[in-house]
């Protein structure tokens, strides 16, 4: 279990999380490019700031799911 587990600026990059209860983490500014959440419970996880799976990065309150920066038009 790492629930409500501190991953703050921490390199996840290709991490395997899948499956993992990560409910209430906080992986603020955290490295998550390659890593594979699938299964994983992260309701309550703050991804604020973090480099998503893809490479974006998170917006602020990005809490349970990674808020996207919108494409300018």
């Amino acid at each position: 279990y790492l629930v409500n587990v501190k991953l703050s600026y921490m390199n996840l990059t290709e991490a395997n999380l899948a499956g993992a209860n990560l409910i209430g983490a906080t992986f603020i500014k955290a490295t998550l490019r390659g890593a594979n959440l699938n299964g994983a419970k992260i309701a309550g996880a703050d991804f604020s700031g973090a480099q998503w799976i893809d490479g974006s990065i998170c917006q602020p309150r990005s809490v349970g799911h990674c808020i996207k920066k919108q494409a300018e038009e």
